[in-house]
């Protein structure tokens, strides 16, 4: 007596992955595969980020604020590998190769004048 049977996408899915095994093909794209979890890994991020703020009160109900924001105000290069930043899946030939980094320092300056 056979079990209940599948229907659907998921039967097909199961299908063409026991014919490529058993045929010495390849296993479709998108089914899982047997690596751990976190197998691939890339450089670590080092990132500080810093806001310096001073206010100014002129009157009971007018203020000014100075402020000015760091971003990566170290400048530490981080670097980014192919099949995390512009491949969903990562099957181009460049995965886990370091191709591009982030951003550098980035500062910004603003006045904020409250009446």
């Amino acid at each position: 007596m056979e079990g209940p049977r599948r229907t659907g996408g998921d039967d097909l899915l199961l299908r063409r992955t026991r014919n490529a095994r058993c045929q010495g093909g390849t296993i479709p794209l998108f089914t899982f595969g047997n690596s751990g979890r976190n197998s691939v890994r890339g450089p670590g991020i080092n990132n500080v980020d810093l806001s310096i703020f001073k206010n100014f009160k002129f009157s009971e109900r007018t203020n000014l604020q100075f402020r000015t924001e760091f971003f990566n105000a170290f400048n530490h290069t981080q670097f980014l590998i192919s099949g995390n930043s512009n491949t969903a899946f990562g099957f181009l030939g460049g995965f886990g190769q370091v191709t591009q980094t982030r951003d550098p320092r980035i500062i910004q300056f603003a006045l904020k004048l409250s009446f």
